[in-house]
């Protein structure tokens, strides 16, 4: 140890003693505390402090991460990839539908042959865009429910985005009526929208790649 820790009361005349003075009790505590931050350098304390402290920090983190990550959702099952040629039965299709979510379109491919892409749509009663594929036909059968088609005419409110185009909707295009078994041909370069959804409409669509038409 670098110096005593002398704790005593100042000895007055006639062998009494008399508390320390303000002064005095100031300087001893300051040497007590050089006297302990000695002791604890010295005898390799302040080391090993440091080291629990930064263990015990580390496992808090660890702990905090661990119960956010407890508390989080169970994330949803990602789609299996897609059957590459084959067959895809009807169950299987049905099963497909039965996991798209009720509250906003879902879509999934369920078969792929380059650079064909076989998908199901499952739209719902909600705003639908408007498209343009300026490098693809795409076909529409509708698996199940009803709904109304618009071709033709023009994009509102366009945006670009490399060969396809999307917008909130069609102006002066043609309306047709949708129904379970019905098929649509969209050529490419053509605006499409569903205008109306009646309660849930399911389609499959098949992309197309077609060399646009010289003008």
């Amino acid at each position: 140890m670098a110096g005593k820790i002398n704790l005593r009361m100042i000895e007055a005349p006639g062998g009494r003693s008399r508390p320390m003075s303000i002064a005095n009790c100031v300087r001893s505590f300051t040497r007590i505390w050089m006297d302990l931050e000695d002791v604890i350098y010295d005898s390799g304390l302040e080391r090993r402090l440091r080291m629990r402290i930064t263990i015990l920090t580390l496992t808090l983190v660890a702990l905090v991460s661990l119960t956010i990550w407890a508390q989080q959702p169970p994330a949803q099952n990602a789609a299996p990839a897609p059957l590459q040629g084959g067959q895809v039965t009807a169950a299987e299709l049905a099963a497909i539908v039965a996991k798209q979510p009720k509250d906003r379109n879902g879509n999934q491919t369920f078969l792929q042959l380059a650079p064909y892409n076989v998908s199901m749509e499952h739209r719902v009663n909600i705003a639908q865009n408007a498209a343009i594929h300026d490098k693809e036909a795409e076909l529409f059968y509708v698996i199940d429910g009803s709904g109304t088609i618009v071709t033709g005419g023009r994009l509102t409110n366009p945006t670009r985005n490399g060969d396809n185009s999307t917008g909130s909707g069609v102006e002066g295009g043609t309306s047709k009526r949708l129904a379970k078994g019905d098929f649509v041909l969209v050529p490419e370069g053509v605006p499409h929208w569903f205008s109306k959804i009646d309660s849930e409409l399911t389609l499959m669509s098949l992309h197309l790649p077609r060399t646009p038409a010289a003008k």
